[in-house]
């Protein structure tokens, strides 16, 4: 059915509103991250969707009046964790970089992890390293960096896992050095870096761990 011209109009305006809402919540993310304020990226993010009509479903299928209640009362401690260890290092091939641009890609990683975003949405446009890697997974390389480091903490203070096997995405991007390392298997305390130092694919290491049980 068509909207009327007045409907539109309201629709329009609503739609308006909410993307400068939402601009603002994004804005205040970025604002607080570039000032080392995990807690308050966070939960600028949790703010924003807890006021949604329709959230974004972290649940698989919850409500919307669940899903409102999950972000109102979200625990920070996760995406905290997980932020703290994006600042705490870089991968070797990042490390290289210039602060300035280290910097560019912890925000960006930082967005895309707490916004849910695609790949190379908050990078600036003239944006360049050098480096072998498509600018726009670079931002993915850090987060998986940060992902591994707090992973490996996670399973060790458990204190049930002893082992540890690597896994790949198992698609056409993965390189040879990344399949050579697929499937070994390492003690806790031996888990080798990820992302892989010798990757060679465009979209960067997408290696990970899984706890091998029994």
């Amino acid at each position: 059915m068509k909207a009327t011209p007045g409907g539109q109009a309201i629709a329009d305006q609503y739609t308006a509103a909410e993307a400068a809402r939402r601009r603002q919540a994004e804005e205040a993310t970025l604002a607080a991250l570039r000032h080392r304020r995990f807690v308050d990226a966070a939960r600028a993010v949790y703010t924003f969707e807890a006021d949604q009509v329709f959230p974004r479903d972290e649940l698989m299928g919850a409500s919307p009046a669940r899903l409102r209640k999950w972000w109102a009362t979200k625990d920070v401690a996760d995406d905290l964790a997980l932020l703290q260890e994006m600042w705490s290092g870089a991968p070797p091939m990042i490390a290289r970089l210039p602060p300035n641009q280290q910097d560019i890609l912890r925000e960006a990683a930082a967005m895309r992890w707490l916004w849910d975003t695609r790949i190379g949405t908050w990078l600036p446009e003239d944006f360049t390293t050098g480096l072998a890697i498509d600018r726009d997974w670079l931002p993915n390389v850090v987060q998986n960096y940060a992902w591994h480091r707090r992973e490996v903490k996670n399973l060790g203070a458990q204190r049930i896992v002893k082992e540890v096997e690597v896994g790949n995405c198992n698609d056409a991007g993965v390189c040879q050095a990344c399949w050579a390392l697929t499937g070994r298997r390492y003690r806790l305390d031996q888990v080798p870096d990820l992302p892989h130092p010798g990757c060679t694919s465009r979209t960067g290491c997408r290696c990970g761990i899984r706890a091998v049980l029994g």
